[in-house]
């Protein structure tokens, strides 16, 4: 009896898993099997009969449980190979559910994980920032560099009266005067004081500030001009640096030192030493120290200074020089002597000498951080001016001092623009401000086209001379 009562439990746990769950949720009896089945004739069998059938991964229906506590009868017999004969084989394994899982069991499992969870967030120690602040970047890495931003009381005279000489102005605190292209600029000086205001109104993110920027200033660039916002970053030779640290040469964390590199030749050994060598004597490798420094930003190093790139850059069309001047121009760029178009790939300008850094009305935005990558990338515009002046040769002493090179720069935050001018010092190089605009008022956006179109016209005229002569005198 034992044996046919398991046979029975097995047959129905293999074959009709879905009609055995149909069934304990209706709570369905068969009415025929209860009026035929006699009343339980062994209560010890009954009890053995129960214990079994409660030791079963899967429990049966009440018409089940009822009949394990018959015994079974050839009566019976019939009705159970009827039932067994009728149950699909291929019965919706869906229907039959996952054992439940104790609720108390999974809320106190995840009351223990979110505990230990939080004690361990709770106990950890917060990690210090790896980043430096724009203030302290300005403080300690630029000021090694020797580049300082609003350092000096008042502009050297020298270098306000070229300025006072380019923006058309008596004195820089009354700039703004006239022009004789005042009708010319009309429309230019509507159209940015409605972007302005439409996008102080909207609270705009950096990109709408550049693009009305840039379209202000791509509209007065005219002639030998040429403006453009690339992604490309500067050339890292360009960086400033202290006396004796080295520079990163990409973003990438390589390094070479900058040392003074003595020159060898094997013309300066004696011709014992060289005369193995078949054929013409090669020239060695210049010497390079063992030293070497590893630079990066995370680790904030207190010498480190940020690769360039400008969100502007304003400077002269390659194709505005003679054919001589540019060949000139290339072949320096590939010997790094003169490095006239400052971008890692050749973009067909040249002598940048303004350059924009924008931040727009974000949580990211920020005049001190647009200042120092402006204070840098203006320091890098010197240093093409520089170069430009030690390679040229000239034939005689001038009879007067040169005129001390300055470059220009704009720094905005949303609709607050400023405008700087970069000059060297010493062996520092400085950014003084000039002008501090708001771009939604009507004299202030007047201001600023006026000046931005004296500039502009300063270099297509005085500007683009300067460097033509200076080209002349370089060595081809």
């Amino acid at each position: 009896m034992k044996r046919l009562v398991s046979n029975v439990n097995a047959v129905q746990q293999s074959r009709c898993p879905g009609r055995i769950s149909k069934r304990r949720k209706t709570g369905h009896v068969n009415p025929e099997t209860r009026r035929t089945s006699p009343p339980p004739s062994n209560p010890s069998n009954s009890t053995l009969q129960r214990s079994y059938v409660s030791s079963q991964p899967f429990a049966l229906t009440e018409e089940a449980l009822e009949n394990t506590q018959q015994p079974v009868s050839d009566e019976r017999a019939p009705s159970i190979q009827h039932w067994l004969e009728t149950c699909p084989a291929d019965s919706d394994p869906d229907m039959m559910p996952a054992p439940p899982t104790p609720r108390s069991a999974s809320v106190s499992s995840s009351r223990g994980r979110r505990s230990s969870k939080h004690s361990a967030r709770a106990s950890r120690t917060p990690s210090p920032s790896k980043r430096t602040t724009p203030q302290t970047y300005r403080a300690q890495n630029m000021s090694y560099a020797g580049i300082l931003i609003d350092d000096l009381i008042e502009l050297p005279q020298e270098i306000e009266r070229r300025v006072r000489h380019i923006l058309e102005a008596e004195t820089l605190e009354d700039v703004i005067g006239t022009t004789e292209h005042e009708s010319q600029l009309a429309p230019h000086i509507k159209r940015f004081l409605d972007q302005s205001r439409h996008n102080a109104r909207s609270c705009s993110l950096e990109g709408d500030w550049k693009a009305s920027l840039f379209g202000l200033i791509g509209d007065l660039a005219q002639g030998n001009v040429q403006c453009h916002t690339s992604e490309k970053l500067w050339n890292a030779d360009l960086k400033p640096s202290p006396p004796g640290v080295a520079q990163p040469d990409d973003e990438s964390g390589a390094s070479t030192p900058r040392f003074p590199q003595p020159q060898f030749a094997l013309s300066d050994i004696d011709s014992q030493s060289a005369s193995g060598f078949p054929g013409p004597v090669p020239s060695l490798q210049p010497y390079t120290p063992s030293i070497s420094y590893t630079t990066s930003t995370e680790a904030a190093d207190p010498f480190y200074i940020s690769t360039p790139k400008p969100d502007i850059v304003v400077g002269l069309e390659d194709r505005a020089f003679a054919p001589t001047h540019r060949v000139r121009l290339a072949k320096h760029q590939s010997f790094r002597s003169i490095l006239s178009d400052p971008h890692t790939a050749a973009m067909g300008l040249r002598f940048p000498f303004l350059i924009a850094e924008t931040k727009g009305l974000s949580l990211n935005g920020g005049l001190v951080a647009a200042q120092n990558q402006a204070a840098i990338g203006a320091a890098c515009m010197l240093k093409i001016l520089d170069d430009l002046e030690n390679q040229a040769v000239l034939p005689t002493a001038p009879t007067s001092p040169a005129a001390p090179q300055l470059c220009f720069s704009i720094t905005t935050e949303g609709p607050v623009l400023e405008l700087w001018v970069h000059f060297k010092l010493g062996e520092a190089t400085h950014m003084q401000n000039i002008r501090v605009w708001r771009t939604t008022h009507q004299r202030d956006v007047r201001e600023l086209v006026y000046c931005l179109a004296r500039i502009l016209k300063w270099a297509n005229d005085d500007f683009i001379k300067t460097i033509q002569e200076k080209l002349d005198a370089v060595p081809g």
